[in-house]
């Protein structure tokens, strides 16, 4: 079992959809989907009981929630008291595109980056044309 499946577990339980947890993890539904048939599988139980109006957890799925939903928050309790703690400084991550196409694609994204991550300045660079 891997952590990143214990993740995805504790999204699809918030969300109690595949499809939004899907989106907010940024990967297909049909990757999320085949990734909880996959920890049925190993765990031996079923998690959820899906339904034409989403997933919801089954005894064993709520009990394993419980027990792993304090887990994941520690561990990105930890990850970003460690990022924000160790580095001291923020840091910048830069993003060369075209105008206004990752604003006009991803305009969530960049507010859920500035939420998730705040020790990081993030720059978007927008030219109609680069040199090579």
């Amino acid at each position: 079992m891997e952590f990143k499946h214990i993740e995805y577990f504790i999204k699809v339980s918030q969300y109690k959809s595949m499809s939004q947890a899907a989106e907010a993890l940024y990967i297909l539904q049909q990757a999320l989907s085949k990734c909880m048939q996959n920890l049925e599988s190993e765990l031996s139980c079923k998690l959820f009981h899906r339904t034409s109006k989403g997933s919801v957890l089954t005894e064993e799925g709520k009990y394993l929630y419980e027990k792993f939903l304090p887990i994941v928050q520690g561990f990105h309790d930890a990850e970003f008291d460690a990022i924000e703690k160790l580095s001291g400084q923020k840091k910048k991550i830069t993003i060369a595109n075209s105008p206004m196409i990752f604003g006009l694609l991803f305009p969530n994204l960049l507010y859920e980056f500035r939420d998730i991550f705040p020790n990081f300045e993030l720059e978007l660079l927008e030219r109609l044309k680069w040199r090579l």
